[in-house]
């Protein structure tokens, strides 16, 4: 799991971070908009049986949000990832930086 301070509202960090798994090939499952929470996959590849992403984002205050984003094996009996699920959760908060300092 990583984690990330981002300087903006909640709701707009949580909407944003969902059209980022979108645009990184993720398709979002179950969203929870009272909580700020979702859950997203993406089908296999040649590195991979797919991958599940979990996003958390909280409230610090009215314009600091915490996000905490977690890659996973979509199979459980995958025992190797090759580094695909920590890229996952790189890729997703370098784009959220990337939005956020435009």
């Amino acid at each position: 799991m990583k984690t990330a301070i981002f300087d903006c509202e909640v709701e707009i960090v949580f909407d944003e971070a969902q059209k980022v798994l979108n645009d990184l090939g993720f398709k979002i499952k179950e969203a929870d908009l009272h909580k700020k929470t979702f859950s997203a996959s993406k089908s296999m590849s040649l590195w991979s049986f797919g991958e599940d992403i979990s996003f958390r984002a909280t409230g610090l205050n009215s314009y600091q949000t915490r996000v905490e984003v977690s890659s996973s094996s979509s199979m459980p009996l995958q025992l190797f990832d090759w580094g695909t699920n920590d890229e996952n959760e790189d890729r997703l908060l370098t784009k959220m930086r990337e939005k956020f300092t435009e």
